[in-house]
This record gives structure tokens, C-alpha cells and sequence, in this order.
């Protein structure tokens, strides 16, 4: 009996950090990290101020967590979508696209991923989850490589060039909350057709522009 009242108390321990985290990210999303506090955390998630410092005993850790949860499932989203027997350009469009469409319909979460200022220990989480996106990239690059599809060229310093293209062409809609607004697609299909001209120099099939791009109206 007594290993049954511990499973179920700590059952309801982890049930409750859950529910402080997703509170937090809810909060974060329209208010950022900076506008966030604990007690506006412990009312949303239905308890004490107290408690959320007995789960979390400063803000900075569970903001770590909170980030951490948002960016690993935004990770895992484009590593599914990368996957897959296309070519490696249009793979890499897939996730360019997603990973945008995503972050614009969502604005709020995007501009704490991407555009908020953050506390050093923020800041390295954010960067951890930039080198993934960037492995995905890269990866997918690499197969293009094995695949004859591209020459040999440096696939990391793409990645990462392609990747920081994406985070600036986020922060100025994110930051004014641009969801919705009627050219989102078409900077979207700008954004993926610029990067994808970044590395067609080591295509060695057709150029860039007289291979067919998919856009948003094909989508």
C-alpha cells in the first residue's frame, strides 16, 4: 500500500510541474519572458506562489524549461518533415517552409524562440536548438551530396548561413505580429527560393530557375 501512495504522489508531483510549465508558456507567449511572473504563473496554473518556487526554486530554471519544451517540439516537427525520398532541395524547402508557416502563425511563441532578448542562460539553450535545426540542414544537404544531387561543398557553414536568414526574416513579423497579414506566404516563398539559390551554385543538375520550386499555391 505504501509503494501505491508513492507512485500516485508522485504521479500528481509531475502532473502538477506539467501544468506549471504549460502555464508559463501560455503567459510566455503573450507576454514574453520578461513580462512573466510567478504569481501570474501560480493563478493561471490554480496554486500557490510558493509551490511554483517548490518546483522551480528560481524563474530563470523553469523559463529553461518552458523554452527547452517549445524548441524541442519545434525540432521534431522539422526533423519529421525532413525525412523523406525527395530530393534533397525540396527537402530542404519542406522544412524552411514548415519551420516558417509554423513560427508566423504563432507569433508570440516564435518572437521568444528567435527575437527576445534573453538571460545568458537563455541565450545558450536558444543557441543549442539553432545547432539542431542547423544537424537537420545539414543533413539533409549531405544526403544531396551522397546522392549526386549537389558537388561536395561545406554543408555546416550552409546550414548555419541558412538558418541565420530564416531568424531574421522571423524577428520583424514576429515582432509585430504579422499573423495573417496577406504577403506572410509570399515572404515565405521568398525566403525558401533565396536560400535554395544560396546553394544552387553545386547543383549539379538544372539551375535553380528553370528547376520547378514548389510555393505556397502548390502546397
Amino acid at each position: 500500500m505504501a509503494y501505491r501512495k508513492t507512485a500516485r504522489t508522485e504521479q500528481r508531483k509531475e502532473e502538477r510541474r506539467e501544468r506549471l510549465i504549460l502555464s508559463a508558456r501560455s503567459l510566455i507567449a503573450e507576454s514574453g519572458f520578461a513580462g512573466t511572473r510567478a504569481k501570474d504563473i501560480a493563478q493561471k496554473a490554480g496554486v500557490s506562489e510558493g509551490t511554483v518556487f517548490r518546483y522551480f526554486p528560481t524563474l530563470a530554471q523553469l523559463f529553461v524549461e518552458v523554452y527547452r519544451s517549445v524548441a524541442s517540439q519545434e525540432i521534431e516537427v522539422v526533423r519529421e518533415v525532413a525525412q523523406g525520398e525527395e530530393a534533397a532541395s525540396e527537402r530542404v524547402a519542406t522544412v524552411i517552409r514548415v519551420h516558417l508557416d509554423r513560427a508566423l502563425r504563432r507569433p508570440g511563441l516564435a518572437h521568444v524562440l528567435v527575437a527576445e532578448p534573453l538571460s545568458a542562460e537563455l541565450e545558450a539553450v536558444r543557441l543549442v536548438h539553432r545547432r539542431y535545426f542547423q544537424d537537420v540542414l545539414a543533413d539533409i544537404m549531405s544526403d544531396g551530396i551522397a546522392a549526386g544531387e549537389y558537388r561536395h561543398f561545406d554543408v555546416e557553414t550552409a546550414a548555419a548561413c541558412i538558418t541565420g536568414s530564416i531568424v531574421e526574416a522571423l524577428v520583424l513579423p514576429v515582432a509585430r505580429s504579422e499573423v495573417g497579414a496577406p504577403d506572410l506566404n509570399a515572404r515565405i516563398d521568398f525566403v525558401v527560393h533565396f536560400c535554395l539559390n544560396a546553394i544552387a551554385p553545386w547543383r549539379t543538375s538544372a539551375p535553380l530557375d528553370d528547376a520547378p520550386i514548389k510555393t505556397h499555391a502548390d502546397a
